[in-house]
């Protein structure tokens, strides 16, 4: 079992960035390589993929709670240890959460819909042409 050192690490951890940097370090601890990561997580009733794994680790967006849990169980993390992980990935997504509510709605949905926005520029782009035809007819 890896102990995690990283306690103090946890609690002043502030973004999911910082986050997702403590869980490479600890893959990096525990010497294991995305694959034997991934094949531990499947030893372990986990059906968590390398591509998985590596979209993780090279992202910023904060894991599930089941592949947070099922890394630090691949990573032979000290059981007494992952409650602090998971009390900071949930600080984390709770401070994520309130921060997206303070944002207008519509905001939010044009930044993370693909087709919503797709459709709002298309929109846009049609509404504009309009306006050139109608000007272009009139003058």
């Amino acid at each position: 079992m890896i102990s995690s050192s990283n306690h103090p690490a946890l609690q002043y951890c502030s973004t999911p960035k910082h986050f997702i940097d403590l869980m490479e370090k600890l893959r990096t601890t525990s010497g294991l390589s995305l694959r034997d990561l991934s094949d531990q997580c499947k030893k372990n009733g986990y059906a968590v993929s390398k591509s998985t794994l590596h979209d993780l680790l090279n992202g910023r967006e904060l894991p599930s709670t089941e592949l947070l849990h099922a890394f630090l169980h691949a990573c032979g993390c000290d059981p007494n240890d992952w409650m602090a992980w998971h009390q900071t990935r949930t600080r984390l997504k709770i401070a994520q959460l309130l921060s997206r509510r303070q944002e207008p709605r519509h905001v939010r949905m044009l930044s993370r819909d693909r087709f919503t926005r797709t459709a709002a520029l298309s929109l846009l782009m049609l509404l504009l042409i309009a306006a050139q035809v109608v000007f272009t007819l009139t003058t």
